[in-house]
């Protein structure tokens, strides 16, 4: 259910998604024509301002354009938020 509460978020967001093939986490990736290398920055920022984490790409030897997201360990709730946390610094690196 949470993956498909994901691909439904990700229609309205700026983003790239890479759909797992199993597992509970997937790749996201910020499109350089949507955000630039300063606007990458400022939605990391701006994640940390939310107290919310995803895994950086750097962390598993790509660009920070891309990062994991994890959708199987929250409870329900607590990911809907989480996806409202990421969509604020989607909104505001833009």
């Amino acid at each position: 259910a949470r993956l498909t509460e994901l691909l439904d978020w990700t229609r309205d967001q700026p983003v790239e998604i890479v759909k797992p093939d199993g597992g509970a986490i997937c790749c996201v990736r910020l499109p350089e024509s949507e955000f630039g290398d300063e606007q990458v920055t400022a939605f990391y920022a701006r994640l940390a301002e939310n107290e919310t984490q995803v895994g950086h790409g750097s962390w598993f030897g790509d660009t920070d354009r891309v990062f994991r997201l994890g959708f199987g360990n929250l409870a329900p709730e607590v990911f809907t938020e989480a996806l409202g946390r990421v969509a604020d610094a989607l909104k505001q690196a833009r």
